[in-house]
């Protein structure tokens, strides 16, 4: 009995991830490659490959991530784009520009409360980097006190504040007097 081409397609994924599992990197690449003559869409295929790669050599996978997530931007995918940098940042927690880049891309498609959060994150992120200049802090800081209130996320205000007060009591004093200011 013959195989439909679905059928042999479905067996060479399975394939790929037993060499994946067994950790044969060169067999796994090269059926991927092969796989992948019947995908016409270059960034879903760039996004597979940096899927694959994260088992062999994960920094590598970075670059493939961001290859892309500017192949899907540049489709016009942009939530493909949040979903992509998202992996990142699961893989690479301390990739803050990716992180900014996931806070714009949430803006632009009104994902706010993403945005939020991602913004909270970026801070406390930055406030333990001291390379990080204080005004570029307080921008950040300031852009998430703005998001908390204009996204109605009084909770995550509350939240933001008290560990402001607990980790850093400057940072807290000008969360408060920007707050105090605004009402």
């Amino acid at each position: 009995m013959k195989q439909s081409a679905v059928e042999k397609t479905s067996i060479a994924w399975f394939k790929l991830a037993e060499c994946i599992e067994r950790g044969e990197k060169e067999r796994a690449l090269n059926l991927h490659r092969l796989l992948m003559h019947s995908h016409g869409d270059a960034a879903y295929r760039k996004k597979l490959e940096a899927d694959l790669l994260v088992s062999f050599d994960k920094q590598k996978s970075l670059d493939y991530y961001c290859e892309a997530a500017l192949l899907y931007a540049q489709n016009g995918d942009k939530q493909e784009v949040v979903f992509i940098y998202e992996q990142i940042v699961k893989l690479f927690p301390d990739q803050l520009e990716i992180q900014k880049k996931i806070i714009t891309v949430c803006e632009e498609l009104k994902w706010n409360k993403k945005a939020f959060f991602y913004l909270v994150d970026v801070v406390f992120k930055m406030m333990k980097t001291p390379s990080v200049e204080a005004i570029t802090i307080e921008e950040y800081l300031y852009a998430a006190l703005d998001g908390a209130l204009s996204f109605d996320c009084q909770k995550q205000l509350d939240q933001l504040l008290r560990t402001l007060e607990v980790i850093d009591n400057q940072w807290y004093g000008k969360a408060q007097a920007y707050l105090k200011d605004l009402k």
